[in-house]
């Protein structure tokens, strides 16, 4: 080595070291095609079972946090992506709690789902498929509800009324035996 200038021999063998790996680089490329078309000799078609070519699959988010599950894609795109999905039925309860605290006026659609802090479409397709198999939820009007049986009862069928005709003929009771 130079004692007057250490870099240029330094960059020189850099330089042959990376002319090295180019080589090898290669030679490892050519490896890697006979191989592979070996494989697709003996196992036919693509190669091995499970062995893909072509274009890297894409990264999603879930994929970028580390948890690149199916199940966990599904969570996020049911739970519109923000926030930690719900438990099963935990709407159900969210729904009734806010349907309780709101009273006889009851609420829209839009105020419940605040209230429970979801998404309105959410709240909306509970009331057309749960909530009306809820006997206690009574619909005000449209996308109003109330829980029922608060102080103003549902509205029984009314009797229909008697006919003169039919009180005439029926005996009269009277309290003597």
């Amino acid at each position: 080595m130079n004692p007057e200038n250490p870099t240029i021999e330094q960059l020189k063998t850099m330089l042959a070291l990376l002319e090295d790996r180019a080589k090898v680089q290669r030679q490892l490329e050519t490896i890697d095609a006979r191989i592979s078309a070996l494989q697709s000799q003996v196992f036919g078609g693509s190669g091995v079972r499970g062995s893909r070519v072509g274009r890297p699959p894409a990264v999603s988010k879930a994929d970028s946090r580390g948890d690149g599950s199916r199940a966990a894609k599904k969570r996020e795109q049911a739970s519109g992506g923000e926030g930690n999905p719900s438990r099963r039925g935990e709407l159900s309860g969210k729904i009734e709690r806010a349907l309780t605290d709101a009273g006889d006026n009851g609420l829209s659609v839009r105020e419940i789902a605040e209230s429970a802090g979801t998404n309105y479409k959410n709240v909306a397709v509970w009331f057309s498929t749960t909530g009306k198999k809820h006997p206690s939820i009574q619909k005000l009007g449209p996308a109003r509800y109330r829980l029922g049986n608060q102080s103003a009862p549902r509205a029984a069928d009314p009797a229909p009324p008697e006919s003169a005709a039919a009180a005439a003929a029926a005996p009269a009771v009277t309290g003597e035996a």
